[in-house]
């Protein structure tokens, strides 16, 4: 995708794990809270002009900060969430399992939720709808780890390392693509 928007990438902060309640339901650790104003300082994001997120909470209070340092509001974009999955809780070696073989082999579907490749389609989409709204902007996207691995080797044109790529991506990691390239890979 050529573009002449700027695009920074957010992972959104670390999470509070509940086996009682949904993954996209889950909140943000105290820590993250605290240390997502530190980042929203930096000027890497004082010519952000609009913020996007996906639905899920812990995107949207991921973006927050930087909606309230750059007095922006924050438009929820549909199709920026993480790739779905089953409703099974998982233990985190099951977790990190299961996301090998859907990262390793993107049109597998073992827990019943999306395949990768179905949502990095509908990751691309979204971002490709967001790029249509805007010219020359400098875009902040709160989104997740796994679709933003995905995103962000599809833009490189290389997947041979995803699993690898995904277990770096930090939590509140940023990631900047401009012109259809990577500027600088997801890193804290």
């Amino acid at each position: 995708m050529k573009s002449n928007n700027t695009y920074i990438f957010l992972r959104h902060g670390e999470t509070v794990k509940d086996p009682d309640v949904p993954a996209v339901n889950w909140l943000l650790t105290d820590e993250t809270q605290k240390a997502l104003g530190t980042p929203a300082n930096e000027s890497t994001f004082s010519d952000v002009g609009v913020i996007y997120s996906s639905h899920e909470h812990k995107a949207i209070k991921s973006a927050e900060p930087f909606a309230e340092k750059l007095n922006l509001s924050i438009v929820q974009q549909d199709g920026l969430e993480e790739v779905h999955r089953g409703e099974a809780y998982l233990s985190d070696d099951e977790f990190t399992k299961l996301k090998q073989t859907k990262l390793e082999d993107r049109d597998s579907n073992p827990d019943e939720g999306e395949s990768s490749n179905d949502a990095l389609k509908r990751f691309i989409a979204s971002i490709e709808e967001v790029d249509r709204k805007h010219e020359n902007e400098t875009i902040l996207i709160s989104s997740h780890g796994t679709i933003l691995s995905l995103y962000f080797c599809h833009v490189a044109s290389d997947f041979t390392n995803i699993f690898k790529y995904w277990k770096n991506i930090p939590f509140c990691g940023i990631g900047i693509t401009k012109g259809g390239e990577v500027i600088q890979h997801i890193s804290s």
